[in-house]
């Protein structure tokens, strides 16, 4: 308690000679100098400079410098970067294993009013919304790679459109744009899932099974998913339900011409080598050198692609020569052909 009282006093005493060595001018020279060094000694014991720093007053809505502030920052983000980058491998060889979305109908030959307005759509056949984020369209050459943004969602019943360009369509809305272009010809789609399973393909081997170029019928799917037919509509119908097929009179022999001209108006794809009826028909069997492009869908493991490369291998190589050499067309392999092999003659 003295100690502190004995501090205090002094510091008043120090502070009495500070004032005083700073305001009395009358003070005698001699007097005001002994007061000038005594009060230099006080503040240099009782407040050295060094033990002193600035110390700056932050508002308390600031942040400190040299902190982020924390506040939300948006960011918008690419639609394909959302989702991965790494493109599936299309030539797989794999056979699709069906999804509830399926290619829908594909506008390859354009529209009247051009042949560079491309469109592709897709249609969700299940009852409940499908996310699509991650999922992918290729085509043969891959100039084709569209990769669905995060957060692609068709509801139920519902339709996806994909344009070439903005204006592909012009009195819809496209839902997402691509580049690069479908040939007439020698051509292929394949449909992918997140995880670069193959859901669904479409072939052009050597031409496409439905649609007319000079027309501009689009090619749409047969109300079963199974096959396709030229929309009887001009421009097709997009994001619409599919009109029915195009009424085009059709050979009356039931050879392999009959069914490719119903479904593919103006084209010329697809034929085959004819035989007579009776060597069409063996025991309620389908003739693989004779089966048109429809009735080859009807085989177990056959779809729209393999049924394209079935057609395209007869006419390179000529009609198969025992059933077990339709295992040289590509996707169809032992377990395939062990379970379409019954339903199958030549």
């Amino acid at each position: 308690m003295l100690f502190n009282f004995k501090v205090g006093f002094i510091a008043l005493l120090g502070l009495i000679l500070v004032f005083a060595a700073s305001n009395f001018d009358s003070v005698a020279d001699g007097s005001r100098k002994f007061l000038g060094e005594a009060s230099g000694l006080f503040k240099e014991t009782f407040f050295p400079q060094d033990n002193f720093r600035e110390v700056a007053v932050i508002p308390l809505n600031s942040s400190v410098p040299g902190e982020e502030k924390n506040e939300p920052v948006e960011k918008e983000l690419s639609a394909v970067a959302a989702v991965s980058r790494t493109v599936c491998d299309f030539d797989s060889g794999s056979a699709p294993v069906p999804d509830k979305i399926i290619l829908n109908e594909i506008a390859w030959m354009g529209t009247a009013a051009g042949f560079d307005k491309e469109w592709i759509e897709i249609k969700n056949i299940s009852d409940e919304p499908a996310n699509i984020s991650g999922f992918q369209i290729l085509d043969r050459d891959e100039q084709i790679k569209i990769i669905f943004p995060k957060g692609a969602i068709i509801p139920a019943g519902g339709f996806y459109l994909l344009e070439r360009g903005e204006e592909a369509v012009s009195q819809v809305k496209a839902d997402l744009t691509y580049t690069g272009n479908l040939r007439n010809a020698d051509e292929a789609l394949e449909f992918f899932d997140g995880d670069c399973n193959l859901i669904d393909e479409a072939s052009a081997s050597p031409n496409w099974p439905a649609g007319d170029s000079k027309n501009k019928f689009t090619m749409e799917r047969n109300a079963d998913g199974n096959g396709w037919h030229a929309s009887s509509v001009k421009d097709g119908t997009p994001k619409k339900e599919n009109s029915s097929a195009a009424v085009i009179p059709i050979s009356p022999i039931g050879n392999a011409t009959t069914s490719e001209t119903a479904v593919s108006p103006g084209d010329s794809s697809f034929q085959s080598p004819p035989l007579s009826p009776p060597e069409a028909f063996v025991a309620g069997k389908i003739n693989i050198n004779t089966a048109g492009y429809e009735e080859l869908q009807k085989i177990t493991g056959v779809g729209p692609v393999i049924a394209g490369r079935i057609i395209d291998y007869r006419n390179v190589n000529g009609p198969f020569g025992q059933i077990e050499d339709i295992k040289d067309v590509k996707g169809i392999g032992d377990i395939t052909f062990q379970k379409m092999q019954d339903e199958i003659t030549i």
